[in-house]
């Protein structure tokens, strides 16, 4: 009786395994907006309940036969650890009960195959990975405690409305842009015409670095000003960063572009749980969804009843399942594209009725676009219709006079990362390839009445230093090219 419960609840966890070790990766809770406890842990238990009542009364036969299922989510599992850091994995506090249970299965088969030349039998398989299985879950449930921590804080910025004369800035930062997929190479047929009039109207800067490779470090680099080496989240809301000149804090207590300009501010992005982590008196106005998590996991689009719960972590593993996912209306490119555009006219929205907001004087915008999925190319003109309702939205709220726009990305594209997606286009490819390691990224100012519209700029520029452009531009001191003091 012990052992066929034994057996049935390890069956259950493997065909659960890649949720159970995503969880136990840790990072997920800083990511998700959501309350993974709910969200994921309770479904997938009930699941696992259901699972393991059927598997209790498998014959033997039948128990090798299904097992393929469990088996092919275990590699899944696996597949998963690799993209990490050896270092970040050795410290897992699940590795080394992983590595012990796999040595003494080891010895285990070695001796039955000297002994008997017999393998163990499926029941005996399931019995021993038992302990390590449960070690795994328990971590994984660990992280998502207390499930508190997932609201946001309130925003409650005292500090002074704009007057009708005082400049606004709109810092618009697109994910990974390619400064030559945006202008030096653009790719045939397509359309950028928002992109081009804003290059026309103000300065163009063609030679600007990101400060970090990636999201992670660049969105709290360029907030702080400081570079940001290495970020690690500790929590669902902080994020330690490691700077270049060997300095480490919190996010939370860097002071940022918001404590030093004296209007009220704003902003709206996606990835970073910017309205959790960022200080309650930053911004008068924050605006957040999350991307996918970075452990794979999706996020329900709305507070979910435990049957739906279930129905979504259902889907999760059938479109995970390489065979399974090739299912129409299972594809994991089809949904992830779906719940991408979902979010991204969320965060238009919301940011759409920021920009028109005459009281704030800052706005910060962090869009998920040109990033994949949904091709990078097709997501260069979503990129720019994004610009162009912007630029419209203000003109017609009669703040186009007093609005200066800064357009940038966080980081330049990264083809290594994509090319093996099912979306790459041969276009794609051939536009990484004229490329090359090139991480430039797209810079342009239009500050109104200053003199140096359609000003091509050529040295090299870090964006790191956006933040000291923006509090000129609000203090009234960028008119020329010399104010610039590049």
């Amino acid at each position: 009786m012990i052992g066929r419960l034994s057996v049935a609840a390890a069956f259950s966890t493997l065909c659960f395994l890649n949720t159970w070790v995503e969880l136990a990766q840790g990072r997920g809770v800083y990511f998700a907006r959501f309350d993974p406890l709910h969200a994921v842990v309770l479904p997938v238990l009930c699941w696992q309940l259901l699972i393991a009542a059927v598997v209790f009364f498998l014959p033997p036969r039948a128990l090798l036969v299904a097992s393929v299922v469990p088996l092919g989510f275990s590699a899944l599992a696996i597949l998963r650890m690799l993209p990490f850091e050896i270092a970040s994995v050795v410290l897992r506090p699940w590795f080394w009960p992983l590595v012990v249970f796999a040595l003494a299965a080891a010895a285990m088969i070695w001796l039955r195959i000297r002994d008997r030349l017999l393998l163990p039998s499926a029941e005996e398989v399931y019995l021993y990975t038992l302990p390590v299985l449960l070690w795994i879950v328990f971590q994984a449930a660990w992280h998502q405690f207390p499930s508190a921590q997932y609201q946001d804080r309130p925003n409650q910025a005292q500090r002074k409305a704009v007057s009708n004369t005082t400049p606004r800035v709109i810092w618009i930062i697109f994910d990974e842009m390619s400064q030559e997929a945006v202008f030096d190479k653009r790719p045939t047929g397509i359309q950028m015409p928002n992109f081009d009039r804003l290059r026309a109207q103000g300065l163009y800067a063609t030679n600007v670095l990101p400060p970090a490779p990636n999201t992670l470090e660049s969105l709290p680099s360029l907030l702080t000003g400081r570079k940001v080496k290495q970020a690690i989240p500790k929590g669902p809301r902080e994020l330690e960063l490691r700077f270049e000149d060997g300095t480490t804090g919190n996010w939370s207590k860097m002071e940022m572009i918001f404590d030093r300009v004296p209007v009220r501010s704003g902003l709206a992005g996606w990835f970073h749980p910017y309205c959790r982590v960022l200080p309650a008196d930053a911004t008068s106005d924050c605006a957040w969804t999350a991307g996918a998590l970075l452990t794979g996991i999706e996020e329900p689009s709305e507070e979910q009843s435990l049957l739906e719960a279930m129905r979504d972590r259902f889907g999760y593993q059938v479109r995970a399942f390489p065979l399974l996912g090739r299912i129409p209306g299972f594809s994991p490119l089809e949904v992830a594209n779906r719940e991408k555009q979902r979010r991204l006219d969320w965060l238009i929205a919301r940011s759409l009725k920021m920009a028109v907001d005459a009281e704030l004087g800052l706005l910060v915008l962090h869009y998920p676009v040109p990033h994949p999925p949904g091709g990078y190319i097709a997501n260069l003109e979503r990129a720019d219709a994004i610009l162009g309702r912007l630029t419209e939205e203000v003109a017609k709220a009669g703040l186009e006079n007093r609005t200066a726009f800064i357009v940038s990305s966080d980081h330049g594209w990264r083809p290594g990362i994509w090319s093996h997606t099912a979306d790459w286009s041969r276009e794609e490819h051939r536009l990484a390839e004229s490329i090359g390691g090139s991480s430039r990224i797209p810079f342009l100012v239009r500050v109104p009445g200053s003199s140096f519209a359609g000003t091509v700029f050529e040295p090299e520029w870090n964006s790191v230093r956006t933040g000291a452009l923006v509090r000129k531009i609000l203090a009234g001191q960028v008119q020329t090219l010399k104010d610039l003091d590049w």
